[in-house]
């Protein structure tokens, strides 16, 4: 174990899975080899090391594991795991990634267009993209490993999305799922139509982030989707309802986690036959209210957390009503 010299070039020797590898380092000094062996080691802590006659054969699962491994602190990892499981059922462990090809790539298109989503209905073209972009992120990140493959993204195009959505949470709706919801989830609906907090932020939320005296809630950069610190203003519907809530032992406000207040949630709105709402809609709902009381949209855009003006636009939804509205504040003042 360590750094030798054999000839005129220093070499490193260490343990992989149990065996001696020895490799030449290719150099005359010591301490660059000693730099190699380090790396190396690092390189196996991290699950990052492949021996070169293995970088040649690189398979779909242990290209998942390379992303899964290096991407560990990413927030949407869980995300991540998810769609690789549908890739490597595609392509099936085994498969090489030198072998994958664009006919194969357009191949996973037709299939994930093909494949219900847990509403039964076919996926959405964003949604497809994701699997695509991520599988693409993937390979590039072998490529830098040194795990050579061929671009089989050089002549594929990404489906064109539709992202813009018109759907909001009408009073009356929101009454209903307010009577109807368990109070975990009622809970979960109060905040998301009358905070314009993301399900997730909602999911993590903690006591302790909570100030009523001020009637905010501190966001940190940890919580947020665009790792950007931000307080929330505080509704006094939303602050009334937090009071009632119960207090859990280890600090958080809900206990289900996000997946499951979504699904909950879609249940809810499936009973009470309630078409085309999704829980990130009552975020949506509460961009459009700031608007129509009147809000700048800049207010707006520090209180949601949108990234860009771009993205909160689509956010925001315009009705035939609030341009009726906007034609009689024009009557008023003639």
């Amino acid at each position: 174990m360590g750094v030798y010299k054999r000839g005129r070039y220093y070499w490193v020797s260490f343990t992989y899975q149990n065996q001696q590898v020895r490799e030449s380092a290719k150099t005359t000094h010591k301490r660059t080899a000693e730099i190699l062996l380090a790396k190396r080691q690092l390189e196996i802590f991290e699950n990052r090391y492949f021996p070169e006659k293995k970088k040649k054969s690189l398979t779909i699962e242990q290209l998942r594991d390379l992303w899964l491994t290096t991407k560990a602190g990413k927030k949407s990892i869980s995300d991540d795991e998810q769609r690789f499981r549908r890739i490597v059922g595609f392509f099936g462990p085994a498969r090489r990634i030198s072998q994958i090809t664009p006919e194969n790539v357009e191949a996973l298109l037709s299939h994930l267009q093909e494949t219900p989503n847990r509403n039964k209905q076919p996926m959405k073209p964003a949604t497809v993209n994701r699997y695509l972009v991520l599988l693409r992120a993937a390979l590039n990140l072998a490529s830098k490993r040194d795990h050579r493959h061929q671009d089989p993204f050089k002549t594929v195009e990404l489906l064109r999305e539709d992202n813009e959505r018109d759907r909001i949470c009408s009073p009356a709706e929101y009454a209903t799922l307010f009577k109807h919801a368990s109070p975990e989830l009622r809970l979960a609906v109060v905040l998301g139509y009358w905070t314009g907090m993301r399900l997730g932020e909602i999911a993590n939320l903690r006591w302790e982030q909570i100030d009523f005296h001020r009637a905010t809630i501190t966001l940190l950069a940890k919580d947020t989707k665009t790792s950007s610190r931000r307080l929330v203003p505080l509704m006094p519907e939303a602050s009334e309802a937090l009071k009632g809530a119960p207090r859990n032992m280890d600090g958080r406000v809900l206990r289900l986690q996000s997946s499951s207040l979504s699904q909950a949630f879609n249940k809810l709105c499936k009973r009470l036959k309630i078409k085309g709402l999704r829980f990130h809609d009552l975020r949506h709902t509460a961009a459009t209210n700031l608007r129509r009381a009147g809000v700048d949209i800049y207010t707006i855009q520090a209180i949601t957390g949108h990234k860009s003006l771009e993205t909160l636009k689509r956010y925001n939804t315009v009705t035939l009503g609030d341009s009726q509205a906007a034609f009689a504040k024009i009557a008023k003042r003639e």
